[in-house]
This record gives structure tokens, C-alpha cells and sequence, in this order.
């Protein structure tokens, strides 16, 4: 499966490499039966994007050059605030929605789709300091003191290790025959119990 994880200035590191971890960690455990999963970091261009603690990542795909998604990672963080008004960042998530088996937002990438109106009528999350802005969308049913929700294919989790709960109750969604098995080696593979 292709999943892609979006990257923008500000964009909190662990929002995204939690996720990242638990799907690479995951292709050590499928039975060549099963695909494995490519890990594709996609941002505006292909030039580096520096990360709300100064961390640098190189994006491996620009959002014209990106293959299609069977999952895409939205992560939060302080840049989250201002990435939701960008037009190129809307475009290519609603570019990318209709063939999604599953939309993932971690931590404030909430704003960013509630921005878009794909939360509209949906049940949906965010990190506990951000609520009152999630508020802000009245067509959203704002859900507190939860990990994760799920409506429908959108996923959307509260702060930081929040997605990585979220990112293993995708593996078990993802591969029904094996997928707790999955799930469960990936845990303690992380030393998350």
C-alpha cells in the first residue's frame, strides 16, 4: 500500500514519525501474502521542510508528482494553524480523498481537514489544547478525552502518541485476518504496551 505522509513548515515531528513507525514496522510481519506497505513523505515541492523543533526532512514526492494513496497521514503541530488556509495543501487532500481507503489526522491536521469540509457531519478529535479551535467548524461533532475517533474512512486522533494508537488500529482495520496479530507485534516491537 502506498501511504503518504504530509509534510509542511512547522509540522511536529512525532505527529508523523509515529505513524511512519508503525507501518514500517509492520512490513517486518506481513507474510509475502500480503503487501507491504511504501512509506511516501509528500509535501508542496520537493525542496526540505524544517519541522516545528527544527528537525529537516527531504519529501520524496511533491503533491503533482505523488502516486495515488491508500492512506495519507495529515499530522498537526504549530504550522497546522497556517497550512489549513494553504490552497495547494486543500487541493491535493481533496485531490487525494476519493481514492483513499483511509484519511488519518494526528494531533491539530484536524484544522486542516475540517478546513477542507471533510468533517462536516463528522464525529472528529484533536490534541486536548486545540478543542476550542476545532470548535470553531460547527459542522464538526467535536468528541473530547479520546485517543482517536473513526467516521467512516476518516480517522482523526488526539496529540502525538494519540496517532500512534490510531496507526495501529489501522493495521487491524487494514489486514482482518492478521491484523491484531499485526498490531500487537508492532507494540511491542515499539516497547508500546
Amino acid at each position: 500500500m502506498n501511504i503518504g505522509i504530509l509534510l509542511y513548515e512547522k509540522v511536529e515531528e512525532l505527529d508523523f514519525i509515529g505513524p511512519l513507525e508503525v507501518f514500517l514496522k509492520a512490513n517486518s510481519f506481513l507474510n509475502k501474502d500480503l503487501e507491504t506497505n511504501r512509506i511516501l513523505r509528500i509535501s508542496k515541492d520537493h525542496e526540505n521542510v524544517v519541522c516545528a523543533n527544527g528537525t529537516t526532512v527531504k519529501p520524496d514526492y511533491s503533491y503533482d508528482d505523488a502516486p495515488s494513496l491508500d492512506i495519507l497521514v495529515v499530522p498537526g503541530g504549530q504550522g497546522s494553524r497556517k497550512e489549513r488556509y494553504n490552497p495547494s495543501t486543500k487541493g491535493f487532500i481533496l485531490k487525494s480523498y476519493p481514492r483513499l481507503k483511509y484519511l488519518l489526522s494526528v494531533c491539530t491536521g484536524s484544522l486542516i481537514l475540517a478546513e477542507i469540509d471533510l468533517l462536516n457531519g463528522k464525529k472528529a478529535t484533536t490534541h486536548h489544547e486545540a478543542i476550542d479551535l476545532l470548535k470553531q467548524y460547527p459542522e464538526v461533532t467535536v468528541v473530547e478525552n479520546v485517543r482517536f475517533t473513526r467516521d467512516g474512512n476518516i480517522v482523526t486522533s488526539a496529540g502525538i502518541t494519540a496517532g500512534i494508537d490510531a496507526s495501529l488500529y489501522l493495521l487491524e482495520q487494514l489486514y482482518p485476518q492478521k491484523g491484531e496479530e499485526i498490531s500487537t507485534r508492532v507494540r511491542r516491537r515499539l516497547e508500546y504496551e
